[in-house]
């Protein structure tokens, strides 16, 4: 790990690639938070929103440090991949080629699949 509490990237990924996606991720669901606070300066619990002004439904946790927003969009990569990869869709493809999985596409097929056996 790195001293942010960040995995150094895999081998064959593009170190600078995957350090400025976790980067300019973070930075931009920093910036998400502070919008969110400023549309519900009354709110309990903050919720980040998008430039569109559209709730992003990720745990506010994430912006505690890089560490943290690491380990939750991970989770998410696992648990609602498609969102993520709507949200973030750079973070994902990093997530995807870190991970070597795709779920996000795994889902659709499935649910493809499904559907062609419903027919």
């Amino acid at each position: 790990r790195d001293a942010d509490g960040c995995p150094a990237p895999r081998s064959g990924m593009n170190p600078a690639l995957w350090y400025a996606t976790l980067e300019q991720s973070y930075a931009h669901f920093h910036e998400a938070l502070e919008r969110g606070a400023l549309r519900q300066p009354h709110a309990d619990t903050l919720a980040p929103v998008d430039e569109w002004g559209r709730i992003l439904p990720f745990d506010p946790y994430a912006a505690e440090s890089p560490a943290e927003f690491y380990a939750v969009m991970t989770e998410v990569f696992f648990t609602d991949a498609p969102t993520l990869r709507l949200c973030y869709p750079e973070l994902y493809a990093q997530f995807a080629h870190y991970y070597g999985l795709d779920p996000a596409a795994r889902l659709a097929a499935q649910q493809q699949e499904a559907a062609a056996d419903h027919a």
